[in-house]
């Protein structure tokens, strides 16, 4: 073993250690369809039960009208509140990069905030029930939620990446008045600024993993985008503005891919690439279903495989904890759409089709 691998092994082993641990307590799939054959209090007595859980719904009121959102908020802090208590025991530049990372939950917050200014809704975004980081951030989160306007909210932000990408936005936002314009840009400005900032500052293997964890995260985000205009004939100038400019496994391909006259010919080009399987798995869907509403399920459902085959083998780095991240994060959301499917009613069958399994 090399010196640098015996110092990411000291590095990583007590981290390392707990993760595998937590790894054997993920909800398995008989666990889903025991909680998917119970009620809705009875489900969440079970999770009760469980060591991730057990301090969990303590403000749940089940004949609230914001129920939903009490279980989605307790779902999101099990998982949060887990995820930066293990972020400690990191070496310091994986901690950034992991608490950048975590920064997606916090563009939300700002992309609901945006979606109400397009939509003139005057009320500010209720933020009772979501997962914020930092007091911090809560207090600029507070701020942001009373401007009236997209200008203003840019100046509210701190981060200057994410001003600066609001703003470069506007005037294609005014031209089209597509609220999307800004979202993606948005997203766009995050991995560029993940890409070349924070996994750049990385060491040896954790950076290794970053490159192929996120490049593989970016590349499938920009399949989706092309996919998705391609669906709507939307021409190509307009759907290279949103993707974003960074390839890990797709840069040989990728100009085919966004230059193909029409959805058919684009499953045509990516089943010539590393994402082959990937792209039979949609064509499929939308041979069968003459849609792509499938293609956000498929996409999760193959990033959370590929994880599984990087985080095989040598363990020390921080993927141990990215990856543990996604899959945690995926049992919250199988929860989030069981229990909201027990409170709407909805078939027990249609809900289990949902479901993603990671374990």
């Amino acid at each position: 073993m090399a010196f640098h691998q015996i110092r990411e092994a000291k590095d990583y082993s007590f981290i390392n250690a707990k993760i595998k641990a937590r790894r054997r307590q993920l909800l398995s799939t008989s666990d889903y369809e025991h909680i998917l054959g119970i009620s809705l209090e009875d489900g969440i007595s079970v999770l009760l039960n469980h060591p991730r859980y057990h301090d969990a719904f303590e403000d749940i009121s089940y004949q609230s009208s914001q129920l939903s959102l009490m279980i989605e908020k307790s779902l999101n802090d099990s998982i949060e509140v887990e995820i930066h208590s293990l972020i400690k025991n990191l070496p310091n530049t994986d901690q950034e990069f992991l608490l950048f990372y975590l920064k997606k939950n916090y563009l939300k917050i700002i992309e609901d905030i945006l979606h109400k200014l397009h939509n003139s809704d005057t009320k500010p975004l209720d933020l009772t029930n979501r997962y914020i980081t930092s007091p911090e951030e809560r207090v600029e989160l507070i701020h942001a939620t009373q401007v009236t306007s997209i200008e203003e909210l840019a100046e509210t932000v701190s981060e200057k990446w994410l001003r600066k990408a609001i703003l470069s936005s506007l005037d294609i936002y005014n031209e089209t008045q597509n609220f999307l314009e800004i979202v993606y840009r948005i997203e766009r400005a995050f991995y560029e600024e993940l890409w070349r900032e924070k996994i750049a500052n990385l060491k040896r293997m954790s950076k290794s993993i970053a490159e192929k964890v996120i490049g593989i995260e970016i590349d499938l985000n920009n399949i989706n985008i092309v996919l998705r205009q391609k669906a709507m004939d939307k021409i190509v100038s307009s759907t290279d503005s949103l993707v974003i400019p960074l390839y890990y496994r797709l840069k040989a391909n990728f100009n085919d891919l966004l230059n193909a006259p029409s959805l058919a010919s684009a499953f045509s080009v990516l089943e010539s690439t590393y994402y082959v399987d990937f792209a039979r798995k949609v064509h499929n869907s939308y041979t069968m279903k003459n849609s792509i509403e499938m293609l956000e399920q498929i996409q999760q459902e193959y990033f959370l495989q590929s994880l599984t085959g990087i985080m095989a083998g040598y363990p020390f780095h921080l993927g141990i904890l990215l990856s543990y991240y996604h899959y945690r994060k995926q049992e919250v959301e199988n929860l989030r759409i069981i229990f909201e499917s027990k409170i709407k009613d909805v078939d027990i069958e249609f809900t289990r089709n949902l479901l993603i399994y990671s374990k």
